[in-house]
């Protein structure tokens, strides 16, 4: 009996091990493929949502403005956001459909308890993709993957000037 328990512990750690080992490839998968178009960069301004989110729960906003990213855990039952990450966005300079960049934090605590659910790395990861920010939530309580949809459109880009 005790073998047979010893057999099948050791498969299943195989079988996580091997599924760790496919997340993380597809984890840093690099979303930059270099293809650039005509036009603008990419305009992340505005405010984000969560996709799919459920409205009965708590779910992730974001609001994007002046290179910086804030994002929070919102509650619809009371309005209630908590913090969840502060970060610099770094947009490429050419118009791509895809890209990753590495936030730096902005927050600095001055207690623990400041922000309860603010996420305390000095980085993190965001990718965009078919007009969404997506990135991973792991703190030691959740564990999933989240993409943000944009809900209001960036700002109007300025009249181009003419050269009569």
């Amino acid at each position: 009996m005790l073998q047979r328990l010893r057999v099948l512990l050791g498969g299943l750690l195989i079988v996580a091990g091997v599924w760790g080992g496919v997340m993380a490839v597809i984890h840093f998968w690099p979303l930059d493929d270099g293809a650039a178009e005509a036009g603008p960069p990419p305009d992340l301004t505005g405010e984000w949502v969560q996709s799919g989110a459920d409205e009965s729960s708590y779910y992730q906003i974001a609001t994007v403005r002046d290179n910086l990213i804030e994002v929070y855990w919102y509650t619809p039952e009371d309005g209630s956001r908590d913090l969840y990450w502060t970060g610099t966005v770094e947009v490429p300079e050419k118009n791509v459909k895809k890209f990753t960049w590495e936030s730096q934090t902005k927050l600095v605590l001055v207690r623990p308890t400041d922000f309860r659910f603010a996420l305390r790395d000095a980085t993190k990861t965001f990718n965009y993709k078919d007009g969404k920010i997506i990135y991973t939530i792991n703190d030691g309580h959740v564990k999933m993957g989240v993409a943000l949809e944009r809900v209001t459109p960036p700002p109007p880009a300025p009249p181009a000037e003419n050269a009569d």
